[in-house]
This record gives C-alpha cells, structure tokens and sequence, in this order.
C-alpha cells in the first residue's frame, strides 16, 4: 500500500489530544511518529476516510491490518494501537488510486472503531512515554546507537544525513520512533515496539531487534 521514505519531521511535535477521528488501515507496514510517508490509497472506505479527514481537522489515525489478506478490514480486523497523522498532501493518481502525504504525530491507543455511515472511526486516547532517569538511560542509548550504525553497516540503505540526525538526538522517544521506522523486521515486532510506552524497556526491545 505504500512506498515508504522516512524523513526526520522538521517541525516540533504535536500534543495530542483524545478525540474520535477517521481511521486508514495499513497493510506490511506500521507508522512512526516523526516520520513523512506517502501512501497509496484506493479502497473506498479509505478514501472517504480521507475526505472526512480533508473537511475536518486534517488527521488521521493510521493502523496496521492483523491480517494483511483482508482486503475490507473491518473494526476487528485492526490493531488498537497506531499513529495520529498530517495529512499534508493529497494527489489523485490517474489510475484511480489517490496518493496521500502523511506526517505520524503520535501514538494513540483506540478505546473503540466505530463504523458510521460506511466510514471507519476511532476514539482514540494519547499514549504519552514513561520516562525514567535520563542518566540511568544514556547507556542504553549509546548501546542502541552503536547496534544501529552497525546494522546500517551491514545494510547501508540509510543517507548519512538522517544517521547524522538520529545520533544528535536527545529525545529517547523520537529516537526509538526513528530507528524502529528503519530497520527490517516483522509487522508484529514493529507493532509491539510501538505498543511500548516505558523508555527503557523500549529501548531493551529495540536493541534485541538489532
């Protein structure tokens, strides 16, 4: 459904609040916050959802499909934890697709999808990090950094800017988001790291994925 780039989002991130907004179910793929995606929309609830999106506030809440052969997900068919998005372009394709430019701004956990008049919704809830002690933390970043420069060694398809970029980070959150939206693992690995909320165990995730 998508042709994915990851690009590390220059503006400061959103707060988020709780609130229902229409939702666009991802196949192969789990979203990050700090991370401008452009995907590919064609089936039609996803369409509505976005023209919902367009006449509202421009978000949309972004989750992965359980099953990616299904090919109309409904309520069941969706994890419960995905991405508050920017929509930030929307392009018509002349196959009929529609190409859609989304910035991830926070994860959300869905209290409940609702399906109203053949659109798909969710109430969805902010999922703020659990901080520890930045000291107690840094040797897991630095362990974290060092796994990732070398798996980006051994797969070099990261520009050396946005390796640059990740390395300067101070936020521990947006740090994980963007090393967990570059590197190849499973859609389910992906999806439990974003169901993480305390740092460090996120952390201690992240490095057993590398």
């Amino acid at each position: 459904m998508a042709t994915k780039i990851a690009v590390v989002a220059s503006q400061d991130p959103e707060t988020p609040e709780e609130g229902i907004c229409p939702v666009l179910p991802v196949r192969d793929m789990v979203l990050f916050p700090g991370i401008i995606i452009p995907l590919f929309v064609g089936r039609p609830r996803s369409i509505r959802a976005m023209e919902s999106a367009l006449l509202q506030d421009k978000k949309v809440f972004v989750a992965a499909q359980t099953d990616n052969g299904t090919e109309d997900p409904e309520i069941g068919d969706l994890y419960k934890v995905g991405t508050l998005c920017n929509v930030l372009q929307v392009v018509r394709v002349p196959d009929g697709t529609t190409k859609v430019l989304v910035e991830g701004i926070a994860r959300m956990r869905v209290r409940e999808y609702r399906l109203d008049k053949d659109i798909l919704t969710a109430h969805v809830v902010p999922m703020p990090w659990i901080q520890a002690e930045s000291a107690n933390l840094e040797p897991w970043r630095r362990r974290v950094l060092g796994s990732f420069e070398r798996y980006n060694t051994l797969q070099p398809r990261i520009p050396s800017e946005v390796m640059a970029s990740i390395a300067e980070l101070n936020d521990l959150g947006q740090l994980i988001n963007l090393i967990g939206s570059h590197i190849s693992v499973k859609l389910e690995e992906r999806q439990a790291l974003l169901e993480l909320q305390d740092v460090e165990e996120a952390l201690s995730f992240l490095l057993r994925l590398l």
